[in-house]
């Protein structure tokens, strides 16, 4: 074979055969290197009448000198973004998210779940989700736009205006997905609304934080995760529930919980840390050495049984700059 030939081969190495079609990907050293952007939950009661913001929190983590965009809408859609990457005849379904439900939604990002053209992306598959249980027009203003990070950003807000009315009913839902980011990668990219019944009390109000020491992290020797889980309510949560899916580029050492049993499917730990009183705490330790230099990214969960007024405060991620062997 030519060189010419193989100089084309070789152009095309990073593109994966997907479906037919073929789709770009990067070389895992590219996106290893990249920022990563995440967006929070938001709750807000509805109000009366007029309208009221639900603010979400777009951060992106990891230095950058390169102006970022990402692009967010209201509604339902692929996650994190992948719809327009296969064509929609072929109908491939889309399977329900794996992760456990809760987060205030009752479960309803899966049972609003439908078919829709899907990516199996190198590290998995893009999972769909419906629009929630909130009605756009209605209950919401739906919205979408490109947020932009310039050099030195670390995060950016977005509003969803919510309509207020008399009528007394459950709580409801709606989704901001993040999609087509430039110069990053999406960690998570999908923030749920909630609209707050003004009739409704919060009883339950459960908080995550993370540190991590040390900051920075030396490649080869010891990181620590401390992540701890608040009731920050009155009344008894039950069913608490921690998930941290760890960072790749980190060798598992060990967790240790203040109460409850963990255990560990692949990079994936969940913790089982039974009922929280309103005011206590629980705390999970988990002890990581990172294998490569760079940035890593961990965000962990909290779910419980009880529906909450206030789920931005249900996940928490920590940055962690690793550098090479001393």
């Amino acid at each position: 074979m030519s060189h010419g030939r193989l100089g084309v081969w070789s152009r095309l190495l990073p593109f994966l055969l997907v479906f037919g079609t073929i789709v770009p990907t990067a070389p895992s050293s590219w996106a290893q290197s990249l920022p990563t952007l995440s967006i929070t939950d938001a709750s807000v009661s509805e109000g009366n009448s007029g309208t009221t913001e639900a603010k979400f929190t777009v951060s992106l983590l990891g230095a950058s000198d390169r102006k970022v965009t990402v692009q967010f809408a209201t509604g339902g859609g692929c996650f994190p973004g992948c719809c327009s990457t296969i064509d929609a005849a072929t109908d491939v379904p889309c399977p329900l998210d794996p992760r456990p439900l809760g987060r205030g939604s009752q479960g309803e990002a899966s049972q609003n779940a439908s078919r829709a053209p899907c990516l199996i992306e190198p590290d998995g598959i893009s999972f769909c989700y419906g629009g929630g249980t909130a009605t756009p027009g209605i209950d919401y203003t739906a919205t979408s736009g490109t947020l932009t990070f310039d050099p030195g950003d670390k995060s950016k807000s977005l509003s969803v205006e919510v309509k207020g009315d008399t009528q007394s009913e459950s709580n409801e839902t709606f989704f901001v997905s993040l999609s087509n980011a430039t110069e990053a990668a999406i960690a998570d990219g999908l923030g749920q609304g909630t609209i707050v019944d003004d009739d409704q009390a919060a009883s339950v109000d459960l908080a995550i934080t993370q540190t991590d020491a040390p900051d920075p992290a030396t490649v080869g020797a010891t990181l620590t995760y401390t992540v701890s889980v608040t009731n920050r309510g009155s009344g008894k949560a039950t069913g608490v529930k921690l998930v941290d899916p760890l960072p790749r580029g980190v060798s598992i050492g060990s967790v240790t919980p203040s109460r409850g049993s963990c255990e560990r499917q692949k990079r994936t730990i969940t913790c089982s840390l039974g009922s929280l009183d309103g005011g206590s705490s629980a705390t999970v330790t988990i002890v990581v050495t990172p294998t490569k230099a760079g940035t890593l990214t961990n965000q962990a969960s909290v779910t419980g049984d009880q529906p909450e007024q206030d789920l931005a405060n249900n996940k928490a991620t920590q940055g962690t700059t690793v550098t090479g062997r001393r």
